[in-house]
């Protein structure tokens, strides 16, 4: 990591430990998702979080290495703004022919709350087909429907990947065009959607790139990676500080062995979700972001149930926060397909290297 990029992260995470309290999601269950504005305003928009998280970093630099320590930081909050719909439609954007960074971050000022339609995988990849179109006079016409679409209940319009014919173009959705349904989440920070389109008419935008789609999935599991990272790493901090300051019988429990024991393992589990999204990082490659999201799934997973076991009978009550990382370990499970569907797909590409 740059000074550049160091300077940025460590600014990034005072304006979060200062300005979000994950403790106020326990207050919102039961009801719709909202978030501050002003604070999503304030990262994405004056540190110019928004801008890196576009393709090409807006000229930061920073790159992919960047995205993963943003990623990390919100992960370790549990900030509940939706950066990753921003991240998935900057990413369609630039993936447009003749597109790139400028395209995405005009596009995405001209645009506004906008969200991709464009689901989460669950339990495979081919989930995420494009949507079935046709081109009628100037309009293209959708009908489907769309599962795990990301912050899809807070746009007020929505960008989705339709084919016609051969081709798969980027088309525009005001949300009067569309009928949108919002769950119950389990995760309390982050919601997902059913986006439905009954004949909808859109606004095509224009023909993505060939591999578009494995772009947009290497990017998706990338982020997912590092945000789960964040979120081991907040589970293992918050369990190292209360075993120093919780006693029994007469001794802090970290003392104890087996918390000693759980302890290390969290900690190992967090040195190796580091050490995969720093190899994904740098391998550029989509099947090795696949792998990292597989990995920090299970290890951040894993650490959420320590970390409650750890903290002992208040781990398991409403009132404490541990609750609200397990929600997003466990959501982010639901989200990914199995770490044998990415294993099977990572051998494949290293077979065909």
């Amino acid at each position: 990591m740059n000074d550049d990029l160091r300077a940025f992260v460590e600014t990034l995470r005072r304006a979060l430990r200062e300005r979000y309290d994950a403790a106020d999601l326990l207050r919102r269950e039961g009801r719709a998702r909202q978030f501050d504005g002003d604070v999503y305003r304030m990262l994405m928009e004056e540190l110019g979080v928004g801008m890196l998280l576009e393709p090409g970093a807006g000229g930061a630099g920073f790159g992919a290495e960047g995205l993963a320590e943003v990623f990390e930081s919100f992960g370790w909050a549990l900030y509940d703004g939706p950066y990753l719909n921003h991240l998935l439609c900057a990413q369609a954007l630039a993936l447009l022919e003749g597109g790139g960074t400028k395209a995405a971050h005009d596009g995405l000022a001209e645009l506004g709350a906008v969200a991709l339609a464009w689901c989460a995988p669950g339990s495979g990849w081919e989930n995420m087909a494009p949507l079935q179109g046709q081109v009628d006079d100037d309009a293209i016409v959708v009908s489907g429907s769309r599962t795990r679409v990301v912050d899809g209940d807070l746009a007020t319009s929505f960008l989705a990947p339709v084919q016609v014919d051969s081709e798969v173009l980027l088309a525009f959705f005001p949300s009067n065009c569309v009928l949108v349904g919002a769950p119950p989440s389990l995760d309390l920070a982050r919601s997902c959607a059913t986006v439905s389109f009954d004949a909808a008419r859109g606004r095509v935008i224009g023909r993505l790139v060939e591999d578009a789609h494995a772009q947009l999935r290497a990017r998706f599991c990338l982020a997912a990676a590092a945000e789960l990272t964040g979120v081991g790493r907040r589970c293992l901090d918050m369990s190292a500080e209360y075993a120093k300051t919780r006693y029994q019988f007469g001794r802090p429990i970290g003392s104890f062995q087996a918390v000693k024991h759980k302890a290390a393992e969290m900690t190992a589990r967090v040195a190796e979700m580091r050490a995969v999204v720093a190899a994904a990082v740098a391998a550029n490659r989509p099947p090795t972001s696949l792998m990292a999201a597989a990995v920090c799934a299970e290890a951040a997973f894993a650490n959420a149930q320590d970390c409650i076991q750890i903290h002992g009978g208040i781990g398991f009550t409403w009132e404490h926060t541990a609750h609200l990382f397990y929600r997003r370990a466990a959501a982010w499970r639901a989200l990914l397909p199995s770490g044998a569907t990415h294993l099977e797909l990572y051998l494949q590409d290293q077979l065909a290297s």
